[in-house]
């Protein structure tokens, strides 16, 4: 959806794949979906429902905190 920009910004933000992993990081698991939603805050809040009320299948990736739910 995204293509090459995503891919820069990626390539720009550090994400791709890293020689050094560290300590107790998780293994990679690929993903296919159609849409992805970066935060989940009002805004990325609204997008995904948005996306999911059209039926897309969307991931959202948030860094924040993990609160109890």
């Amino acid at each position: 959806m995204l293509g090459a920009a995503a891919l820069g910004v990626a390539a720009a933000g550090g994400l791709g794949a890293s020689p050094a992993r560290a300590a107790g990081a998780a293994g990679v698991t690929e993903v296919r979906e159609r849409a992805v939603v970066v935060g989940s805050g009002f805004g990325g809040g609204v997008t995904a429902l948005r996306l999911a009320q059209a039926g897309v299948s969307t991931l959202v990736l948030e860094r924040g905190l993990r609160w109890p739910t």
